[in-house]
């Protein structure tokens, strides 16, 4: 497996704490992407999830970082 570069290392005082990739750190501009879209067009996640004919769940995800849109994939592919 091959070792990914930190970019926030954790802090030694909080054991809660943790390291930063720069692939984590990635998603989670892109999740805050897609909820900063959202509460700009003032949308629940239930709305925009209707209006744009993703589950909720899925939604929920993508702002969490726990997947990513397949469009942002594409988008930053290369």
């Amino acid at each position: 497996m091959k070792s990914e570069l930190i970019v926030l290392p954790a802090d030694s005082s909080d054991s809660e704490d943790f390291d930063v990739s720069e692939s984590a750190l990635e998603r989670a501009q892109k999740a805050r992407l897609i909820r900063k879209t959202r509460v700009q067009l003032g949308l629940t996640q239930a709305e925009f999830a209707t209006r744009f004919r993703v589950p909720v769940g899925t939604l929920r995800d993508w702002e969490q970082s726990r997947s990513t849109p397949p469009i942002l994939r594409w988008l930053t592919c290369g």
